[in-house]
This record gives structure tokens, C-alpha cells and sequence, in this order.
């Protein structure tokens, strides 16, 4: 008998903890519901129909799966719709529009994520503390490349993620680049590098980074931040455990809470026109030895960072004339 199913609801099999396999393949099901399967941490095997169009929030979050076929038809990735899974490979039909928050978050097995030449948006929600970021946490992805079709990434949809070097923009995109072979995603039309990874390398050409940019980038050992940068946003090299060294080389007008639980930062270079630091840019930081600031700049410095770090500011020889 045929009995029209076209959608499975919310929470329909949520935790159920002897589910192994679903079949859902039958022509017609459209839609499967938030939390639908969520929880079902036996499940190891899902057929889906090919009438799919929407994947719900969390809909196959904290099962068993480690992969599933994604139909041609589905246009929407849910928020949390596959995160935690075991997955170790991701390929997007040509039909997906949109990647919400969260959707592949914590499958920390995660090798390689293919997009497709469709793809206009992978969301995210603020806080970016959250676990917003659509690929937040997947340890083992180690490259991405973005298609000519994206018309907006979220700044933290790589976060945590430890292992990632590679960031590649299609060269026919018109939002974003990933100029000189960078490894960072940048916002073309005004300069804003706005996602970074441990293999980043900050062209000369980028004036302003944004917030978070480089959050939990545990990778990252080194940074040197150029002379045409006169912005960073808050928090934009946060958390980063594995960074020993930094410079920042311009008149950046304010720098907010940038290193802050940077644990293994050793040293940071600082240039000449920094006009705003708070009291947390080096927060947390219990290996820092030296702060190295230009000639006749260290009064200028002292007002500006705590009195318990003073005495890391070392001043460097005047340049040879």
C-alpha cells in the first residue's frame, strides 16, 4: 500500500538505541525533520528517496553513520544535520544551495569534503565561540577548496580545525580570492582576509583581518602580519596553542584580546604605529619571553600594555642609517 509518506517528523526517531538501518527510498519523501534520527548511535546504514529536498537541523547528528548518499535533489543542509558522524568523505550534488550552521561539526574524521559548482552559502550563527562553524572541529581535514558559486562563507566554518593547511578559492569567483596562494580566504572588494589556517602566508596586498579569523588554529606556528594592515579584528588570532611567533608590522589602529590564549607564544614584534591595545591582548600567554617593540618606543608601549609585562619589552637597535 502507498500511503503518501512525504515527510518523516521531528524527533521522529530521535535516540533510539537499537535502530541500524532505515529505508527511506520510496518516491515522494521530501523533507526528513530536525533531530529526525538524532542520537541513534547504532545506526549504520540509510537509504534515502531521490524526491529528498531538505536534510533538517541535527537531522542525523550522534549516529553511527559513516557516510550516507546525498541525493541529487537536496537543496538545503540543515543546521547540526550531520554533525558528529564518522564520515570520512563528503561529496555535494549539484543541487545543495546552502550549508547551514553546524552541518558537519565535530566528524572529526573528516578527510575530504568535495563541493559542488553550485554552492551560493555555508552559514554560521555568532557567537562564533559556538559550535556554529559548518565544519567546526573536523581534526582531520587537511585541504578545501571553495567553488566560483559562493556567495558567502561564515569567518569561523574552519575553526579547530587542527590539520587543515590548504585553503584554495576558485580563480572565477568574484566575492572571495585566495591571491598569491595564500591559503586564507579574502574578501576581494575591500582586503578583509576573513579565514585563515595554518598554512596561511597574509599577502602584502590585505588591509584588514577579520575577527576571528584565525581562532583555535592550532597549527599555526607563525604569523607575520604586513605593513598594510591597518585593522585586526577582535580575537583574530585567539587560542592559536601551537603559535610561538608573531609580528605585526603596521599602524594597526586597535588590537583587542589578539593573542589571548596564544599558550606557547614565545615572542611578538610589534611596529611603530599600534595606537590601542587592551589589557588582554596577551592574556593567558605563560610562555611569552619578549616583546620586541622599535627604537625609542618603549614608553610609548609601556602605556599601553599592563605593568606585568613590561618587562618583556625589548627595543631594538635603530636602523643603520
Amino acid at each position: 500500500t502507498d500511503y503518501g509518506i512525504t515527510r518523516i517528523g521531528n524527533y521522529a526517531f530521535r535516540e533510539c538505541p537499537n535502530l541500524i538501518a532505515v529505508d527511506i527510498s520510496r518516491d515522494g519523501l521530501a523533507e526528513i525533520g530536525n533531530s529526525a534520527f538524532y542520537g541513534c548511535e547504532q545506526l549504520k546504514n540509510v537509504a534515502v528517496s531521490s524526491d529528498l529536498t531538505t536534510i533538517g537541523a541535527s537531522a542525523f547528528g550522534g549516529t553511527g553513520l559513516t557516510g550516507m548518499m546525498i541525493p541529487y535533489s537536496v537543496t538545503t543542509i540543515g543546521e547540526y544535520a550531520f554533525a558528529g558522524m564518522k564520515m570520512t568523505d563528503v561529496v555535494l550534488p549539484d543541487s545543495v544551495r546552502e550549508i547551514c550552521a553546524g552541518a558537519f561539526a565535530d566528524c572529526e574524521s573528516l578527510k575530504n569534503i568535495v563541493f559542488n559548482d553550485s554552492l551560493e552559502r555555508i552559514a554560521g550563527n555568532d557567537p562564533y565561540w559556538s559550535k556554529s562553524g559548518a565544519f567546526k572541529n573536523c581534526k582531520s581535514l587537511e585541504s578545501v577548496s571553495l567553488p566560483a558559486s559562493l556567495r558567502f562563507i561564515y569567518k569561523c566554518a574552519f575553526e579547530d580545525c587542527e590539520k587543515l593547511t590548504s585553503i584554495i578559492v576558485h580563480p572565477d569567483n568574484t566575492k572571495y580570492d585566495s591571491r598569491d596562494n595564500c591559503n586564507a580566504v579574502i574578501q576581494t572588494a575591500d582586503n578583509n582576509l576573513i579565514i585563515g589556517c595554518g598554512g596561511t602566508v597574509i599577502p602584502e596586498s590585505v588591509t584588514e583581518i577579520e575577527e576571528g579569523a584565525f581562532i583555535r588554529c592550532h597549527n599555526l606556528t607563525h604569523i607575520t602580519v604586513p605593513e598594510g594592515v591597518t585593522k585586526i579584528g577582535k580575537q583574530a588570532i585567539r587560542e592559536c596553542k601551537g603559535l610561538k611567533s608573531a609580528a605585526i608590522l603596521g599602524p594597526v589602529k586597535e588590537l583587542c584580546q589578539t593573542f589571548y590564549m596564544c599558550s606557547a607564544l614565545e615572542s611578538v614584534t610589534l611596529g611603530a604605529g599600534i595606537k590601542k591595545m587592551d589589557d588582554s591582548v596577551f592574556g593567558e600567554c605563560p610562555s611569552l619571553k619578549c616583546i620586541n617593540v622599535p627604537a625609542k618606543k618603549s614608553k610609548y608601549y609601556m602605556s599601553r600594555i599592563p605593568a606585568s609585562q613590561h618587562g618583556l619589552i625589548v627595543e631594538q637597535e635603530p636602523a643603520k642609517k
